[in-house]
């Protein structure tokens, strides 16, 4: 996750993506969108991570844990 490459507005050319449509047609005022890469992501020293199993079940056990908070 990287707070500084988040957009956090309605920008036109998205006007018909599922997130705004749930804002616009269901009134509600927070949506978010996940998106991941097929391929790994960059720590925070700038390498390239690799995907693996395990590091893909974590991210699914975290999601879990946040989604019930």
């Amino acid at each position: 996750f990287r707070f500084f490459s988040c957009k956090f507005k309605a920008e036109k050319y998205k006007e018909n993506c599922a997130r705004l449509a749930i804002c616009r047609d269901f009134d509600v005022t927070h949506s978010f969108t996940i998106e991941s890469s097929q391929y790994g992501f960059l720590n925070k020293h700038r390498e390239t991570i690799t995907f693996n199993p395990g590091l893909l079940q974590e991210f699914g056990e975290c999601m879990v844990h946040s989604l019930f908070e």
